[in-house]
């Protein structure tokens, strides 16, 4: 068949054509591999030939020389040993083949593809004098025409552009010291491509090896003047390639730039100003690298001691410090170019630090200034906050509110690095932009001030942002500010839950009796997020975040007497009702297609913070609990309501930990509310969570776990053995924890659990159900449970006779598990160990009660 016309028909965009000239390529490589990959070879090379067979040929030719994975070393691909088997002189027709294609094609997606070829069998060790081919065609001047020489670069390009490639020093030399000289060559005595590819292939081998090459002083000059002289052009893509090669060296050593500064900062206005966003963007990359490298190497200078401070300042800027001061002003103005209706990305989330930059994906101007100025904030610290207090100062005034939200917007890139001395006006500028008359500005401040108590707020801290001078303010605003539209209330709940996350640590420090900063406040916030978090027609999101900001209120307080009354009066009643209008579906408005999923996150927020107000009141004396068992019927009856209707299986986990929590609080008075919650206990609605609670319940009740109970929770279990494999190993578990709550009770049960525990062993049922990936996923958790099992059987029952059957049937488990001889997770070698381990003590326990039980009955009969 045609080689074209298949290539061609596996691009197709009918499924039916394209699957056949798939299995018949597929079929063709399995046949014969040479001739196939001659024909795939001969189409790249074949100029007559569509753009897009050939550069499917070479694609699937690429691929068939090694693998993809970054991780497969060529030593051991076999995808390597395949390619090398073959005759010599068929890859050597390939390799000469896709070399002269890569030279001399003049198309240039066919060079690019070959290269692309050629660059991979240098990779696999195949083709070890390459570069020197390369340089020996890109040498060439005289006769030679220019298109070879740009081609032989541009392979060059290619060949460097894999950055975990091992190449020889002395070749990687002989690359730098021509394209240095290429890319110095004046525009008249050289062709514009030809420079253009040298300046990018020189980009790449720095990218490759720039640490070692500027450890030499004068081969970085060279470099550097080789650069700039590039940068002198007025051509675009000159200029680009410019700023990419100094990104290069400033991602592995930006000191070597420190003479060069002031001329970089120069080429950097001008890229601004030139109005070419490419440009622009490639200088804020270089910028944006040399920050990286400078908090990477503070991170490693930095005492021990400072490790430790939370107001941590950045150390001496140094060299970085004027001009970064001086770009701060650049990178501000992006913002007031925005479009009206292109809102501002909240951007100051998105600094996420990664070793060794690669070159620019896309980004718009803003992000990527942004993003460079946020760098700039951590590697020269105090120094970024006098521009961007006077952006903000210039701006904020201005009667467009584009420009104020630009001012407020900005604010929020300066928070880390800076010390907490120069970035305490921040929280008073950000307080008085909630009061602004648009709508947009107030968003933004109300989300910077979420920033900066997420940031920078920490109650343990010696030197706080957040003080008792200015907290009075901060939660007026912040309350007030609840009413605003949902668009800034979501933000300002946002702000509440980080304020309030603050002084977790010093509720956990201070004793329950003792007052919080945060004490007087607590009741006015309450109320407000009580408000807010009222479901309206507008939909969920303020609302979400209202409960999250509710429940770490409710969490981190620490005024007993307060909190009870509070969370008595106020909290509990309102959310309960709250919760019983959701689970009966009674005048939930919610504007949105996705209701079920709604009303499933408004159940999950709902729960949580019951099992929070049910936890804290679970902690108070006998008399405040009472509050809570005299209302523990109903609010039981809610919870297991959402256990069994709720189509959110988070909401249906929050519950369950409710209930679990109820039943700690109330203790084992817990037992009068079991036969309701046994009649929503379901082998339907079983989850590991769920489980694990009905275990917990099982712990608190202990013996009083009455037999007709214990036998509904051993009917549920064995049903879902049977009908969710998943599940077998948290209720393998399950088993076990059962067995050591209810003690000798459990040996009723112990015959069918030790059928269902070898069963399970022995991969029947459980592995008839699952794939080949659910084995290996399951497969420790499986034996984990197991182990686990066992042992929590043999702590629990007390009859030794049983008790020898079940050490029996662990340690033959243990023995076929040893015989696989797999490698396990830590977590199942501990649970084996444990099991094993406690055979002694227990085993030790029976014979003592058995010697014990055996004198008592002999001195009996001498007695008689």
């Amino acid at each position: 068949m045609d080689i074209t016309k298949l290539l061609l028909d596996a691009q197709h965009h009918d499924y039916g054509i394209r699957s056949v000239a798939e299995a018949e390529l597929k079929r063709l490589e399995e046949h014969d591999l040479p001739g196939f990959l001659l024909r795939l070879s001969s189409e790249l090379s074949s100029d007559h030939s569509p753009p897009e067979s050939r550069r499917l040929a070479g694609t699937i030719l690429k691929d068939s020389l090694g693998s993809s994975d970054g991780n497969v070393h060529p030593i051991n691909d076999p995808l390597v040993h395949r390619w090398l088997s073959l005759d010599p002189s068929i890859r050597s027709t390939i390799k000469e083949s896709s070399l002269m294609t890569a030279l001399a094609s003049p198309v240039a997606d066919a060079r690019r593809t070959s290269s692309q070829v050629i660059t991979k069998l240098e990779f696999i060790g195949d083709w070890p004098d390459l570069l020197g081919r390369l340089l020996g065609n890109a040498a060439q001047r005289q006769g030679v025409p220019p298109l070879k020489q740009q081609a032989a670069l541009e392979a060059l390009e290619h060949v460097f552009k894999d950055r975990h490639k091992y190449l020889q020093p002395d070749q990687v030399d002989d690359v730098l010291n021509f394209l240095i000289v290429e890319a110095s060559r004046v525009a008249d005595d050289i062709s514009r491509d030809v420079r253009l590819a040298a300046i990018r292939a020189l980009r790449n081998v720095l990218w490759y090896e720039v640490w070692r090459i500027c450890k030499d002083d004068d081969e970085g000059t060279r470099i550097m003047a080789a650069v700039l002289n590039a940068a002198k052009s007025e051509e675009t893509e000159f200029r680009q390639a410019t700023f990419e090669c100094l990104a290069a060296i400033a991602s592995r050593d930006h000191t070597k730039l420190e003479p060069y500064m002031e001329t970089i900062l120069g080429l950097t206005t001008q890229a601004f100003k030139g109005g070419v966003e490419s440009v622009a963007l490639a200088s804020i990359e270089f910028w944006s690298a040399a920050c990286e490298r400078e908090i990477r190497l503070q991170y490693y200078m930095r005492d021990d001691d400072d490790d430790n401070d939370d107001d941590v300042v950045a150390l001496d800027c140094g060299f970085l410090g004027k001009p970064l001061s001086a770009l701060a002003p650049l990178l501000l103005e992006t913002l007031l170019k925005q479009d009206e209706d292109d809102s501002l990305k909240d951007l100051s989330t998105c600094f996420i630090y990664k070793a060794g930059r690669k070159p620019f994906s896309v980004k718009d101007l803003s992000t990527s200034a942004m993003e460079c100025l946020g760098l700039a904030a951590k590697s020269i610290g105090d120094a970024i906050v006098p521009p961007v207090m006077r952006f903000f100062g210039a701006n904020i005034i201005a009667s467009d509110w584009q420009s104020r939200k630009a001012a407020t917007f900005a604010l929020g890139f300066i928070l880390e690095g800076p010390s907490l001395e120069k970035l305490a006006p921040v929280i008073d500028l950000l307080l008085d932009m909630m009061k602004d008359p648009n709508m947009q500005v107030r968003e933004t401040a109300a989300r910077k001030l979420q920033r900066v108590f997420e940031l920078r707020h920490s109650q343990a801290s010696s030197n706080r942002i957040v003080t008792n001078a200015n907290l009075p303010r901060i939660m007026d605003v912040l309350i007030e500010s609840t009413k605003d539209v949902s668009e800034v209330s979501d933000k300002v709940c946002g702000a509440i839950y980080y304020l309030a996350l603050g002084y977790d640590e010093d509720a956990q420090s201070k004793s329950k009796s003792n007052s919080s900063e945060l004490s007087p406040f607590v009741e006015p916030v309450i109320d407000a997020l009580l408000s807010a978090s009222e479901p309206t027609p507008l939909g969920l999101p303020a609302c979400a975040s209202a409960y999250e900001a509710l429940s770490e209120i409710v969490r981190v307080g620490s005024t007993r007497e307060f909190e009870a009354s509070l969370a008595i009066r106020v909290v509990m009643p309102r959310i309960l009702r709250r919760l019983n209008v959701v689970v009966n579906h009674d005048g939930v408005v919610i504007s949105s297609g996705d209701s079920k999923m709604n009303r499933g996150l408004l159940e999950f927020l709902l729960c949580g913070l019951v099992q929070l107000i049910i936890e804290k009141m679970g902690s108070w004396d006998i008399i405040e609990r009472s509050a809570l068992r005299d209302s523990a019927q109903y609010v039981l009856l809610l919870l297991c309501r959402v256990l069994t209707s709720s189509d959110c299986p988070g909401a249906r986990d929050k519950a369950a930990l409710a209930i679990g929590a109820l039943a700690h609080a109330i203790g084992p008075d817990f037992g009068e509310h079991m036969p309701m919650l046994l009649q929503h206990f379901t082998a339907k609605r079983l989850s590991p969570t769920y489980l694990h609670v009905m275990c917990d319940i099982c712990h608190v009740l202990g013996d009083k776990v009455a037999v007709p109970w214990s036998d509904q929770i051993m009917d549920v279990l064995y049903k879902g053995m049977s009908d969710d494999v998943a599940l077998i190993p948290s209720i393998v578990a399950c088993f076990g924890e059962i067995a050591l709550a209810i003690g000798r009770n459990f040996e009723r049960y112990l015959e069918t659990v030790m059928n269902m525990l070898k069963e399970a062993a022995n991969n029947g049922k459980y592995r008839a159900h699952v794939s080949e990936v659910g084995k290996v996923e399951y497969g420790d958790p499986l034996i984990e449970g197991l182990f686990k099992a066992y042992s929590s059987i043999l702590r629990g029952i007390k009859d030794p006779i049983s008790g020898f059957k079940v050490i029996a049937a662990l340690m033959e488990f243990s023995e076929a598990v040893c015989k696989e001889q797999r490698r396990r997770n830590t977590s199942v070698v501990q649970a084996g160990v444990g099991a094993l381990s406690d055979l002694q003590s227990i085993v030790g326990s029976w014979i003592e009660d058995m010697i014990q039980s055996q004198s008592a009955a002999m001195e009996v009969e001498a007695t008689n």
